[in-house]
């Protein structure tokens, strides 16, 4: 007789504290991630026309004296399109995530860093350093290839989508060890 009575006190308990400031912490979390997926979305769209907004042609000094398209403003736009995919795949990741294996983690961790590196590399190769004439001497630009930035673009995204998944793993368990 006692212990029913002591269950039915447990199940009637009212709600403590912690419960309403647990689900409004997980709504201002998912508010500030929904926040943070469509800045991302704008951002590289931003830097997208960022980046091809100024195009003039200039010749390159080590090749010859070629003649290849300038883009000025390619370093500010290769910038904010970078900093959008780390805030897009991080807000992504932190969603959808759920625990995984020690060798799913290693294995998203070498796939995302490979892919990582090879998809730089491809944006390094699209990169030169062109002269544009101006009035009085000439102004030196380093400027990166859309379609070669578009290309290394493809597995760059994939390989800090990788990345961020396996990280946010560590962040999630280091945030359980602390409580």
């Amino acid at each position: 007789m006692e212990s029913s009575q002591n269950k039915r006190a447990t199940q009637e308990r009212p709600k403590t504290r912690s419960e309403p400031a647990l689900k409004s912490r997980k709504v201002r979390e998912s508010t500030i991630l929904n926040i943070l997926l469509f800045l991302s979305v704008v951002s590289l769209v931003a830097g997208w026309l960022i980046m091809n907004s100024v195009s003039t042609l200039g010749h390159t000094d080590f090749s010859g004296g070629s003649r290849v398209n300038v883009y000025a403003n390619s370093l500010l736009g290769f910038g904010i399109m970078m900093a959008a995919i780390i805030v897009f795949s991080a807000s992504i990741s932190y969603r959808f995530t759920t625990s995984i294996e020690r060798g799913t983690f290693i294995f998203l961790e070498v796939t995302g860093l490979f892919l990582l590196a090879f998809g730089l590399w491809i944006i390094s190769c699209g990169t030169v350093n062109a002269w544009v004439d101006i009035p009085y001497g000439a102004q030196s630009y380093v400027s990166i290839d859309p379609t070669s930035f578009l290309f290394g673009l493809l597995f760059t995204g994939p390989g800090i989508l990788a990345v961020t998944y396996g990280l946010v793993q560590i962040r999630k368990w280091f945030a359980k060890s602390i409580e």
